[in-house]
């Protein structure tokens, strides 16, 4: 099933576009209400791209949530008219063109969510935000600044770049991290292979401010094996298909032996209707 493309008027005037998976587009009236999950690309990839690989669309259609998939602001390829690489969110001290331009991501992602409630059942205590790398820290910051909008929060090799103090209500947290993660050090800092900014937060830490909130779950899963790609099958596959067509995988090699996907949502499913409306 392929996602449909909407568009959005976000608070800082730009129309933004993301793409929306629904499993029950022909759902009857009254019917039940169902899950929200924002999907949030890495830095440097797109909507597309983490729908065909990160595992969450495999899982909307098994578990019939709704799924969404915004997309980053990137910067246009001069020799190519019509492209635009590097897509990136601004996370606050990261990352690319989104934070260089001060573009409004927050903003953005909490218009879709409201554009998405207004048309469609969604459980409105049942609202959840994943992301990868660039696109976990914006779902990190999204949690601290925007209190309410998620329950849950479910991340990969993603930290929090910005001072905002909290998080000021109970929400609940999974953070992911490789062991083998060449870029985001869990305990903060560069990695040998980084190319941020400025010096990443520290995961442990990000943990333990969630946690500090009467009510809140908060799990850290660390996988020996993996690098800073998605972790997953479907991750593997796509990167497979990536090296074929001559493109390098900068996260290193994805491992397959841990579905990063499958853990968040297990984790999520399991502490629905406990988080904030």
């Amino acid at each position: 099933m392929e996602p449909q493309q909407r568009t959005v008027l976000a608070p800082d005037g730009r129309n933004r576009t993301y793409h929306l998976l629904d499993p029950l587009p022909a759902r009857a009236a009254g019917g039940p209400e169902v899950p929200l999950v924002v999907a949030i690309h890495g830095g440097g990839e797109s909507a597309l791209r983490f729908h065909a690989a990160s595992g969450f669309s495999r899982l909307a259609e098994t578990h019939l949530f709704v799924l969404a998939y915004p997309e980053g602001v990137g910067e246009h390829d001069e020799s190519e008219p019509g492209r635009v690489r590097r897509r990136s969110w601004n996370a606050g001290r990261c990352c690319g063109a989104a934070r260089r331009e001060g573009v409004d991501d927050a903003g953005f992602v909490s218009a879709m969510v409201d554009q998405l409630c207004e048309g469609l059942p969604i459980d409105q205590h049942r609202r959840y935000a994943v992301g990868h790398s660039n696109g976990g820290m914006l779902a990190l910051r999204l949690a601290l600044e925007r209190p309410g909008l998620f329950a849950g929060i479910g991340v990969q090799s993603a930290s929090i770049a910005v001072d905002t103090p909290g998080p000021t209500v109970a929400t609940h947290l999974i953070a992911v991290h490789g062991g083998s993660d060449r870029h985001h050090p869990i305990d903060g800092g560069r990695g040998p292979e980084s190319s941020v900014e400025s010096p990443y937060g520290s995961v442990r830490e990000a943990c333990e401010r969630f946690r500090a909130v009467d009510g809140a779950r908060v799990e850290l899963v660390e996988v020996a094996e993996g690098t800073h790609s998605w972790m997953g099958p479907d991750s593997a596959t796509a990167a497979r298909r990536a090296e074929a067509e001559g493109r390098h995988i900068a996260g290193g090699p994805p491992f397959a032996g841990f579905d990063t996907a499958a853990t968040i949502w297990g984790f999520l499913s399991e502490v629905s209707g406990t988080g904030p409306a």
